[in-house]
């Protein structure tokens, strides 16, 4: 999983930290660390990736040339994850993460969920509000 902080690193091109572990069958942690990156290099992180035999990968955005290329070497992307690092890991281990997850707290929004994605209420509307807005 790529990391900024705490949170799943937004770009993937840009994300100077890694966490590596292995869930079991039980959703348990069974490896875990997290690995600070020299500098930001896409190539570098794909090299990583492969080196390391990931079987998935959680980040935020990823270039299309990254992504068919892991996709290639087998690697499972889940892309566009809006989510902690511990949010993600869970959704992972429950069998619940999929790419363009929202997994933020939304307990202020009316009629709020915990994991939102592409086509849900509350992004629909915040949809047909914005539609109406003059820029």
């Amino acid at each position: 999983m790529l990391l900024e902080g705490e949170e799943v690193a937004p770009r993937f091109d840009l994300c100077s930290e890694v966490w590596i572990g292995r869930v079991g069958q039980d959703g348990t942690i069974e490896e875990d660390r997290v690995l600070v990156l020299p500098r930001a290099s896409a190539e570098e992180l794909c090299q990583l990736i492969i080196n390391e035999n990931v079987q998935v990968v959680i980040c935020g955005g990823i270039e299309a040339e990254y992504f068919d290329y892991l996709r290639w070497k087998k690697v499972q992307i889940f892309d566009s994850v809006v989510a902690s690092y511990e949010q993600a890991l869970q959704a992972l281990a429950e069998g619940r993460l999929a790419s363009e997850a929202i997994l933020v707290d939304r307990s202020g929004l009316e009629g709020s969920q915990e994991a939102m994605g592409p086509g849900s209420e509350i992004d629909q509307r915040q949809i047909g509000s914005r539609e109406g807005e003059e820029s």
